[in-house]
């Protein structure tokens, strides 16, 4: 099979083609009226430039029809992006000039302030429109899925999280003891990932029993341990394949461009396979001995989201690809906020002491928490909130317009859409705008979920949507609080004090000095990057201080 850069090439070519073959029939029946088309350099000008013509006549066209359909609905469109080369190549290049050196959406920022909140940008024939305004998305389609798997048992769940946060907190101790510094965000991916798979799948990956990376490395080497090499090139393929998706989706159909020799997802996709596969083959063999399909009434609280799914379908690859999304969901997201709150606390001392004063005080210095504990310490959960604000796990996301619509601005102003249109927004830059969070935005201060200003949130809850909002608030949501919580009690109580070592991240991975000077660029201690979810350049490296049984620091 071809390679995706080799298909976009034969279609683009395809559609430069037939133009031009059509201009060759018409000037056999018009050269004797135009004598000038008996010339073949002529001729030859004319074929070449007919294809381009004909792409650039049709995005004239749809613009001049959405022109008249806009006038016709009393609306007028957004501030468009002045791109300064033909069919907007320049976007498609900033985007890989800039991909490996900014600051994560500081380039939607700059244009924010350029252009406004909303924004239209065209690019290879494409019309998308960006906007900041968490207004746009208050009209959601209502949901049509249930509760399913995250209505399971809360002590079965404590009871997972408990021993998978032992093992990393053990982990962690022993690192620090033997003068070792940790990559946090690398111990947080294992207990999420060891977490989601025995809570979702009944088969813990057991991640945690591969070697902690080295300080001054991003990710362990493929080579760092044989014990369970099916787990690493698991875990790596599906850290990769999402670097991989990110870069596809900035560059929009274009993408297809950068993979000329072949599919670079294949690879990732087999290694995920070797490891998926098993699993999935067990479990459809469960759902046949339990009879195939079954009615909602007929499926058992304690299923775990596996058996739920061969108890639907028999499908190997719908079940694989459902794996595949509830691993990002319950993985990637949990263990990005996990490490940009052990971030936050590294940078406000006040903050990390009066938490774990919060902590002791409720839950004490060594049992673990209940669900009764984790609702009664309202600052922890003022704390995970004000993170997901600031940080939250997918910092950009999109959405596609099915039909024409109206959008009002809060003038009055009338704004056309059209249909089959992509709407990229961000999350992160909503949630640090001044214009809904005030004139600290920018600052970390968990009290804003406590105080007065919490009014600024509920008199608007699409101006926070790490979860989403409305119909399409995330499934998991409680899930994801419960987890956050557990875990962060647990660390809180074993250790007291907790300081960043920039001198154990890899090359390259400290915050640029040649950022310019807007947003939170200037008080970053590390890199905010993103794939499909948010993460830390190279890692958050740390020590931590142990705490004395009884609690004291």
């Amino acid at each position: 099979m071809a390679s995706p850069g080799v298909q976009y090439l034969l279609q683009l070519l395809l559609k430069l083609l037939l133009p031009a073959l059509l201009v060759h029939y018409l000037s056999w029946y018009v050269q004797d009226l135009l004598p000038l088309l008996r010339s073949s350099a002529v001729r030859a000008v004319i074929y070449l430039s007919a294809g381009p013509l004909y792409l650039y006549s049709r995005v004239l066209w749809r613009s001049a029809l959405a022109v008249r359909r806009a006038r016709k609905l009393g609306a007028t469109f957004f501030p468009v992006y002045r791109t300064r080369w033909p069919l907007g190549l320049d976007v498609i290049v900033d985007i890989v000039r800039t991909i490996d050196s900014e600051y994560i959406a500081d380039k939607f920022l700059a244009l924010t302030e350029e252009y406004g909140p909303t924004f239209i940008m065209r690019f290879m024939g494409e019309e998308v429109i960006f906007t900041t305004e968490p207004q746009r998305f208050g009209d959601a389609t209502n949901s049509v899925l249930g509760t399913g798997v995250f209505n399971a048992d809360e002590c079965r769940e404590f009871d997972i999280l408990a021993g998978h946060a032992d093992k990393v907190i053990q982990k962690m101790k022993d690192s620090f003891n033997s003068g070792t510094p940790v990559d946090m965000q690398d111990a947080m991916a294992r207990f999420t990932i060891d977490s989601a798979t025995e809570f979702l799948f009944g088969s813990c990956v057991n991640s945690i029993l591969e070697p902690f990376a080295k300080p001054g490395e991003s990710l362990p080497s493929m080579e760092s341990s044989d014990s369970h090499p099916t787990v690493t090139a698991f875990v790596q393929a599906f850290t990769k394949a999402q670097f991989l998706i990110n870069r596809r989706t900035r560059l929009g159909h274009s993408w297809k461009l950068w993979e000329m020799r072949r599919d670079e997802s294949l690879k990732f996709v087999a290694d995920m396979d070797r490891f998926l596969g098993p699993i999935t083959e067990a479990a459809l063999a469960r759902g046949r001995e339990l009879g195939g399909p079954k009615v909602p009434g007929e499926i058992e609280d304690e299923m775990t989201f596996l058996d739920h799914m061969v108890t639907q379908t028999q499908d190997a690859k719908i079940i694989r690809d459902s794996l595949m999304n509830m691993l990002i969901a319950g993985r990637d997201t949990t263990a990005c906020t996990l490490t940009y709150i052990v971030y936050l606390l590294s940078q406000h001392p006040a903050v990390f002491v009066r938490l774990r004063d919060d902590i002791l005080r409720v839950v004490g210095p060594v049992e673990y928490p209940t669900y009764d504990d984790i609702r009664n310490i309202q600052y922890l959960r003022a704390v995970i909130n004000e993170t997901l604000r600031l940080f939250p796990p997918v910092p950009l996301n999109m959405r596609d317009s099915i039909e024409e619509d109206i959008w009002t601005g809060e003038d009055g102003q009338r704004y056309y859409v059209g249909p089959n249109m992509s709407i990229p927004y961000s999350p992160m830059l909503m949630q640090r705008s001044r214009a809904y969070w005030g004139e600290d935005a920018l600052e970390f201060d968990p009290d804003r979920w406590i105080d007065d200003r919490l009014r600024k949130f509920t008199e608007n809850p699409f101006s926070f949507l790490p979860f989403n909002a409305g119909p399409r608030i995330c499934l998991g949501q409680q899930f994801a609080y419960n987890e956050l919580s557990f875990m962060i009690i647990r660390l809180l109580q074993s250790f007291s004090s907790v300081e960043l070592r920039p001198d154990a991240q890899p090359k390259g991975s400290i915050p640029r000095s040649d950022w310019p000077p807007r947003g939170r660029n200037l008080v970053e201690k590390i890199w905010p990057r993103a794939h499909l979810t948010l993460y830390v350049m190279g890692g958050l490296w740390l020590t931590m201080g142990e705490a004395s049984v009884t609690g004291d620091a």
